[in-house]
């Protein structure tokens, strides 16, 4: 059966999702306290064993209230049972309800009514020329990210949160390897969301318009000591772009934007 996840639950929680996703218990142990107590959380039992859990993120969609699915999974011995499909319909009963599959098992979601959403274009810069010249770049707080967030990316596909998702969001990056920046140029605040890898800096999330890094790429790619830029940016339509996540009970007309996303 099915019931809500309680402090009590978290233990037994994190082998799950230890078990499920691999991650460290550190990661775990920062979800849980500081997004378990806003999320909702749907739990499998079997007798009085939590096998299976589902939680469910707060956030905006264009105007409607929404939820994000995350962590959705079931111990692999109880696995093939249906339990995930229960959870699931849980959680469909939500006015919308979009998630980001894991790869490889998008055709489950789609199978289910699921339909693609957040459409993303990405463009691999090599910077050519040469510029010179310093970047004003300093961490980003979550009350300016989420201000200037809202100001660029705001439509009827945007997927929006309040400061303290926002916040979890950036911490979480931070956590995982990555940084959330503010940089400022001639006057103007841009958001800059990503991770080095190698030489490349990627860019998942950034309110630069694509020609303004293009022209800055010299200089971002001198302070992140990477040779390459990678931007992923909101598609202009959604024959242009590529999904990102996927939506049910709702249909997205517009190729909407997702990011932060806690991949």
């Amino acid at each position: 059966m099915i019931v809500q996840g309680t402090p009590q639950t978290i233990p037994a929680l994190n082998r799950i999702w230890a078990t499920c996703f691999g991650d460290s218990p550190e990661y775990i142990r920062f979800f849980m306290e500081h997004r378990f107590p806003s999320c909702q959380c749907f739990v499998w039992l079997e007798g009085e064993t939590p096998v299976g859990a589902a939680y469910l993120l707060p956030c905006t969609l264009g105007t409607h209230k929404a939820y994000y699915g995350y962590a959705i999974g079931v111990h692999p011995s109880v696995q093939r049972r249906g339990i995930c499909a229960e959870l699931l319909n849980y959680a469909e009963q939500q006015a919308i309800f979009f998630l980001m599959p894991r790869p490889g098992i998008e055709n489950y979601y789609l199978n289910r009514g699921f339909r693609s959403a957040f459409y993303s274009c990405t463009q691999r810069i090599l910077p050519h020329q040469t510029m010179t010249g310093e970047l004003e770049i300093k961490d980003a707080c979550a009350e300016e990210y989420t201000a200037l967030r809202n100001c660029f990316f705001q439509g009827p596909g945007y997927v929006s949160w309040d400061t303290d998702a926002v916040a979890y969001a950036l911490e979480e990056q931070r956590l995982c390897g990555g940084f959330a920046h503010v940089l400022r140029w001639q006057a103007a605040r841009y958001l800059l969301f990503g991770k080095i890898e190698g030489q490349v800096l990627q860019l998942r999330e950034s309110t630069l318009p694509l020609g303004l890094a293009k022209e800055l790429s010299p200089l971002l790619c001198s302070h992140y000591n990477t040779s390459e830029l990678i931007l992923e940016y909101p598609a202009s339509s959604v024959e242009d772009g590529v999904p990102r996540g996927c939506c049910y009970n709702f249909t997205l007309c517009h190729s909407g934007w997702l990011a932060l996303d806690l991949t």
